[in-house]
């Protein structure tokens, strides 16, 4: 069992991001994401569809990014959008849906936008009792998420 939570009563004081922190950059759906410098890489994806790094002391806290390509040529999906109404801006302006769940093991924040034909999404999880100590890091690196083409 998961619970949402919305996120606009749950807006960190403080949510940015050190400038000595490291980009990952996505070729292939171009866009990007800053991380701790610290955090492990964990190996991408045949696909190279995005990446997932991890804390360097809890490989169970962990970050990641990737895109999708939206389906096209289908009357239903040109019907309906693949993602929620929007809740949340970036730093770069570009409109998201940001929610957390707070499962009974796990909790995760993800944030999903569309632009073009891409539909982009990150997010962090880390075991319940130590979301609340990641809740403005995951935060801060979602509204810090940029697409980039």
């Amino acid at each position: 069992m998961a619970i949402a939570v919305l996120v606009s009563a749950c807006t960190p004081t403080n949510p940015n991001v050190p400038t000595q922190w490291n980009t990952y950059q996505n070729q292939r759906f171009g866009f990007e994401f800053p991380y701790p410098p610290d955090w492990v890489a964990l190996p991408p994806p045949t696909n190279q569809d995005g990446r997932a790094f991890h804390d360097p002391d809890y490989p169970n806290i962990e970050i990641r990014g990737w895109g999708t390509l939206k389906l096209t040529g289908f009357e239903e999906a040109e019907e309906t959008s693949t993602v929620p109404a929007s809740n949340f801006t970036t730093e770069q302006g570009l409109p998201a849906w940001l929610e957390v769940e707070v499962g009974t093991e796990e909790s995760v924040m993800r944030m999903t936008l569309e632009s073009g034909d891409v539909i982009y999404t990150w997010q962090g999880q880390s075991p319940k009792d130590r979301f609340g100590e990641y809740y403005s890091l995951f935060y801060a690196i979602a509204q810090n998420y940029r697409v980039t083409q």
